[in-house]
């Protein structure tokens, strides 16, 4: 092993080939779920479930009538923002829709999926080295629940994608001082929000981060800010203004409203219906707080962290189990991951992502917990995980610096 990682750092082509090979086999199993794994008597006897289905009439919909509303056939709505609507559409107005096309989403989402693999090499090679990002490479080539959700019409590949490609396009523009880089990861940043709206509290993390460890450059990270703020506004007006046009109100991203009222309490089911989730929500917790105080807490910490974390989000029919042996991995990402980020506190390398994952994680302990929450930050996870273990078996004479 160490012979192989000795001729891996002295060339730059053999290394290439190796990342191209994980790149490849990542393909090769989402390939495999694309075309084999398949359900049958799902919502309204469909192959499709809830989500799936209503966004493929949605692309429909589009298509033949140019109306765009989620659960509705001719009333337009902004029930959902329109990202991965318009991906669908994309590929049915090239391909027509039906049984055919459906297929051709999910090879075109498995391309995508493995074109993720190679991002989140890019950006451990950015943070560390070359070998901290084929570490966290392999683990996310290999990951089930992400080589099972690209073959999904859900927004988690498509999002995954556009995430990773924006923070790595954002990292490369915190270290230059051209403008431009900035104003492409406001775009960026806009595409994943357009699919994934739950990061938006997250953008001005980036500036604010170097707003308070750079202070030589405290005017420039918020010109810098501005730019890419503009460019955020750039894409996210056509949508804007389609609202105004069409729904005549201003809706900043879309009117689906995330289940706080319903994840304040294990068992929702209990709690009576409401009109003002949000109000009513805020007033249950409140009183759960001053009445219950350590068992809330316990709720939204370890309670929640145990449901979305605690497995990963896998299901599959028997006698298709592609990849049982790999379930082990989960655990290792969410752990090696999470000593990963308490590295945070004497690497900086490491602290940018440490604070994303925190505060995104912290976000979704506020609503309904699911396991399906785990999946999209699993990449920046590997990522820490691969830091971690880069940083931990290195060798002494490495020094302070582990670049490779």
């Amino acid at each position: 092993m160490k012979q192989l990682i000795a001729k891996l750092k002295g060339s730059r082509v053999l290394f290439g080939a190796v990342v191209a090979v994980i790149v490849l086999a990542g393909l090769y199993y989402r390939l495999i779920f694309a075309y084999h794994v398949n359900f049958t008597n799902l919502h309204l006897g469909t192959e499709l479930g809830h989500d799936e289905y209503y966004y493929s009439q949605m692309a429909v919909n589009l298509v033949e009538r140019g109306v765009f509303g989620y659960m509705t056939d001719g009333e337009p709505n902004a029930y959902v923002t329109p990202g991965f609507p318009l991906f669908l559409a994309l590929i049915y107005a090239v391909f027509g829709h039906g049984a055919r096309s459906v297929l051709y989403v999910k090879i075109i989402q498995a391309v995508l999926s493995a074109i993720s693999i190679f991002l989140v090499f890019l950006i451990g090679k950015k943070i560390s080295d070359r070998l901290t990002g084929l570490i966290a490479a392999v683990m996310v080539a290999f990951y089930p629940p992400l080589i099972f959700y690209s073959r999904f019409l859900l927004t988690e590949t498509l999002y995954i994608f556009m995430f990773l490609l924006y923070f790595l396009v954002q990292l490369t523009a915190l270290e230059q001082k051209r403008l431009a880089p900035h104003f492409a990861a406001g775009l960026l940043a806009a595409g994943a929000i357009l699919v994934r709206p739950l990061i938006f509290i997250l953008l001005p993390l980036p500036y604010l981060y170097h707003y308070f460890t750079d202070k030589p450059g405290k005017r420039a990270a918020l010109t810098r800010f501005g730019i890419f703020a503009a460019g955020f506004v750039t894409l996210m007006l056509p949508w804007w203004i389609r609202n105004c046009v069409t729904l005549r109100q201003f809706i900043f991203l879309c009117t689906q409203t995330n289940p706080f009222y319903y994840g304040i309490i294990e068992n929702y089911t209990e709690l009576p219906p409401t009109d003002n989730e949000t109000a009513d929500g805020i007033k249950l917790i409140l009183k759960h707080l001053l009445t219950n105080p350590l068992g809330t807490v316990k709720w939204y910490t370890i309670g929640k962290i145990n449901i979305i974390f605690g497995r990963q989000d896998y299901w599959i029919q028997q006698g298709k189990m592609y990849l049982a042996s790999l379930h082990l991995l989960h655990f290792f990402i969410i752990v090696s991951g999470a000593l990963g980020m308490l590295t945070a506190f004497f690497k900086k390398e490491i602290r940018l992502i440490t604070l994303f994952l925190v505060l995104n994680v912290g976000f979704q302990l506020l609503f309904i917990p699911v396991e399906r929450y785990a999946v999209p930050v699993v990449p920046l996870l590997a990522v820490c995980g691969a830091f971690m273990l880069r940083y931990l078996f290195r060798k002494p004479a490495d020094g302070a610096s582990i670049r490779v």
